[in-house]
């Protein structure tokens, strides 16, 4: 009985590694999807807001800022 105990033991044990490994690698492929969408996302709004800034230098440039 106790040979039949470990064996469980071990075999469930590497079923855990396996879930584990399993997770990591999930969390790991969101992490990059999150970080490459975050990326999109502060590259756009940087665009925005550059273009909002030539703009008001234009503005200025020609004297016209509105307040």
């Amino acid at each position: 009985m106790k040979k039949n105990e470990s064996i469980d033991d071990r075999w469930d044990l590497g079923n855990v590694f396996l879930w584990l490994t399993i997770i990591i690698i999930i969390v790991t492929v969101l992490a990059i999807y999150i970080t490459i969408q975050m990326n999109q996302y502060l590259q756009k709004t940087l665009d925005i807001y550059q273009q909002q800034q030539k703009q008001q230098q234009q503005q200025q440039r020609h004297g016209h800022v509105n307040k």
